[in-house]
């Protein structure tokens, strides 16, 4: 009987695993590798303490363990992953704790003078509109996927629909990122909000930006997948009413 038992739940996990991921599971690694890597560095870059950060990371990798492994099974893929993000967030908290947040600079601009700028401000600004951008656009990955997926049914995660929201959220979400970054930064620039163009800019631009960005974009994925395995019923009618 037990041995039946046992037969039987492995049957269903290669029927889950095949019906849900298909061909296709290296997307669900990236995923949760986006997911783990974009929270932890997330914290980071918010407290720069590797203890958090890494905790952080953790706290990720085992309330997914609880929530997916137990469907798709490879407990090892998922501790391995798990154990490349918290060296991944080790490198990027270790990096971000660098910068002095509380130092400012003082810039001088052709016509509009001298500008005072923040690095803390600067890596705020960068957490802020990447996290932005990353959100509306998972989300608008979301509602592509769930209005054009022709599979979506009961227990049943279409592989091109997870491609579509993890590619939106982070591929689309760090263009729409740089291009809100290149308006707001400039509005910033003559307003002395702090931050922008001027020095640190690069820290804001190229290092906290696609930081949020992988955080949200990641954590939307997530979202997304957890819904659509554990409710998917609920999920299927708010896009089919």
């Amino acid at each position: 009987m037990a041995s039946w038992l046992q037969n039987n739940a492995l049957e269903q996990e290669r029927v889950f695993i095949r019906n849900t991921l298909g061909n296709k599971i290296i997307i669900f690694w990236l995923s949760y590798l986006c997911f783990l890597v974009g929270a932890g560095s997330l914290a980071g870059a918010i407290t720069t303490n590797w203890y958090i950060s890494v905790g952080i990371t953790l706290l990720g990798c085992g309330s997914s363990c609880w929530l997916w492994a137990t469907r798709v099974g490879k407990w090892r893929i998922f501790l391995a992953l798990g154990l490349v993000a918290c060296i991944l967030t080790f490198g990027i908290t270790a990096l971000m704790h660098r910068f002095t947040y509380n130092s400012s600079h003082v810039d001088t601009f052709w016509l509009i003078q001298q500008r005072v700028l923040w690095v803390g401000r600067q890596v705020n600004f960068g957490l802020i509109i990447g996290s932005i951008a990353a959100t509306i656009s998972g989300l608008l990955g979301v509602i592509a996927s769930e209005t054009n997926s022709s599979k979506l049914g009961y227990y049943f995660v279409d592989t091109d629909a997870l491609l579509v929201v993890l590619a939106m959220g982070t591929c689309l979400g760090l263009i729409a990122a740089w291009v809100l970054w290149l308006i707001v930064g400039t509005l910033a620039m003559f307003f002395n909000w702090g931050y922008g163009w001027g020095s640190g800019w690069y820290i804001s631009c190229f290092l906290t930006l696609p930081i949020g960005v992988l955080a949200c974009a990641g954590l939307v994925v997530a979202i997304y997948i957890t819904l659509r395995w554990y409710q998917p019923l609920w999920l299927y009618n708010i896009f089919r009413k």
